[in-house]
């Protein structure tokens, strides 16, 4: 019985067909392109990524699928209404809107003061691009229908349930009691709106069917990534991508030093995210050939780069700060030790100004 599996990913599309114990036709397709907009905007269009679905199940037609499976980017959504009417592109990831000031401050920085408990909730940190921030940004800046279902990308395409991998990177969720985040629903309810969702799910199950092929839960490309690595307890997984990650199976800790996410089988997941990689390296290959053209020469730079070997890296003397996304690793990292800095300040400030308190209080008598 032929199975298609899809991942939806940011660089790439890949599919392929798994029958008699082995993979087949092996595919890549070209994601949909964002639409034209302001450069730190990222949508794109609902249309187009329900036709490149089309696209693949065309193109797989005569292999008389059965069944197919997804897996998507996590941090990517789209909003609908109670009739389930599209109300917005799919907006990426990549999309850092929240950065725009709305009255005197950005819809980014409101977020950290007005949802302190983000990080022990979700188990992510607050950053640009998180679903949950740029919806917050929509509500402050658009006039939207009162009540909307905020729904992942392969809700787009079949949508009736979403699985916990998803419904976490959406950040409006709490991991570790398994219910939503109720301080992110209240904050949206000040705003005027109710938001809702598809049913949740854990299990891998069917949601639905097109063209009589049964579709299975969708589920986060990371933890679908790990789960294909046969990652085992005390492992730890470097997944190199448009995006990077390092990830270990452990246990929920509100506290952990660093990210949590849910994997499957009633297991969870310390990681580390936004490392810089593919992403980064698009935008300075894109440099280089600029550089190229302007030379008017011909050569392509990803074929100056296949020139490349371990001996020339280690004696190259040029260093690239590759933290050039809001939300990268490291920005995030010295953005939390300057916060650590201001309040070990304050709290300096506050103890040098009881103790002179104290000392002119025994002056005066």
């Amino acid at each position: 019985m032929p199975y298609l599996f899809i991942d939806f990913g940011a660089s790439r599309i890949k599919t392929a067909i798994f029958t008699n114990g082995q993979y087949i036709q092996i595919q890549n397709f070209t994601p949909v392109a964002k639409e034209l907009r302001a450069s730190h905007y990222y949508e794109i269009s609902l249309q187009k990524i329900q036709d490149l679905f089309q696209e693949i199940l065309n193109t797989y037609h005569n292999f008389s699928i059965k069944k197919f499976f997804i897996c998507s980017e996590m941090h990517g959504f789209a909003l609908c209404d109670c009739n389930n009417n599209f109300l917005t592109n799919y907006i990426s990831w990549q999309d850092n809107r929240a950065a725009d000031v709305v009255g005197n401050i950005s819809t980014y920085e409101w977020a950290r003061k007005r949802l302190p408990t983000f990080r022990e909730k979700t188990g992510m940190n607050i950053k640009n691009g998180l679903p949950a921030i740029n919806l917050l940004h929509l509500l402050r800046t658009q006039d939207l229908p009162k009540k909307i279902k905020i729904i992942s990308l392969p809700e787009i395409i079949i949508g009736s349930k979403i699985h916990n991998t998803l419904l976490a990177g959406l950040g409006i969720w709490d991991i570790y009691q398994n219910q939503p985040y109720e301080e992110f629903f209240r904050l949206c309810n000040e705003l005027g709106y109710e938001i809702t969702t598809n049913m949740p799910t854990s299990a891998i199950e069917i949601v639905g069917s097109i063209h009589n092929i049964s579709i299975y839960t969708p589920v986060g490309d990371n933890q679908c990534a790990l789960l294909g690595s046969g990652v085992k307890k005390n492992d730890v997984i470097f997944n190199l991508g448009t995006g990077s990650q390092v990830a270990q199976i452990s246990e929920l800790d509100p506290y952990a030093s660093i990210e949590q996410r849910p994997y499957f089988n009633n297991e969870n997941l310390s990681i580390i995210t936004h490392i810089p990689s593919g992403r980064v390296l698009n935008q300075f290959i894109g440099f280089i050939q600029e550089c190229i053209n302007i030379g008017n020469s011909y050569k392509n730079a990803w074929d100056l780069f296949q020139t490349l070997n371990l001996g020339s890296l280690e004696t190259a003397t040029l260093d690239i700060n590759l933290a050039i996304f809001e939300g990268a690793y490291k920005r995030e990292r010295e953005r939390e030790r300057e916060r650590e800095s201001k309040h070990f300040k304050y709290k300096r400030i506050f103890f040098y100004s009881a103790k002179l308190l104290q000392f002119f209080t025994k002056m005066l008598h």
